[in-house]
């Protein structure tokens, strides 16, 4: 959905404000699957306030279920997914709390870190992301673009990444 107010007839003057709303389903968030923890994913699932995503890993010829609970956001323009909580086997844990375990910190670190997403190429230049949040079985992302203009290069250009 857009939202825009101050749209002025000049199609080269800038508009006062404008929101846009984009919403996926837990079916259409495939796509992140390798962008939210670095692992190999068996599903991915929206479970209000989190992104769970879970698979299995062998050890010892056991098959192992773990999981990871992740919120999402923006920062900078990008979409961030923050580990919360991590699920092995029936246990659940904080995030935080393995982040200060040494052992797991060393085996497992880089799992435990904030991931980034730029879309800034997805999107024209004037438009930036600025929250993503999981409401109900909906994946939400607000995006910006106050002062825009219409008519201008800026929302024909698409954006960069660093």
């Amino acid at each position: 959905s857009v939202h825009a107010t101050g749209v002025p007839f000049d199609a080269l003057a800038p508009v006062g404000e404008l929101r846009i709303r984009f919403t996926m389903l837990e079916e259409d968030i495939a796509p992140l699957a390798d962008n939210v923890t670095g692992l190999e994913l068996d599903s991915l699932e929206l479970e209000e306030p989190e992104i769970v995503a879970r698979t299995e890993f062998e050890l010892f010829g056991f098959a192992i279920p773990i999981g990871m609970g992740l919120i999402p956001g923006a920062q900078d323009g990008r979409i961030t997914f923050t580990p919360t909580t991590i699920l092995i086997g029936d246990d659940e844990f904080s995030a935080p709390e393995l982040a200060e375990n040494p052992i797991f910190a060393a085996i497992a670190g880089p799992l435990l870190q904030q991931q980034r997403l730029c879309v800034a190429q997805e999107l024209p230049r004037a438009l930036t992301v600025a929250d993503v949040e999981v409401a109900r079985e909906t994946l939400v992302i607000s995006i910006t673009g106050d002062a825009a203009v219409l008519g201008g290069p800026d929302l024909a250009t698409p954006g960069t990444c660093e």
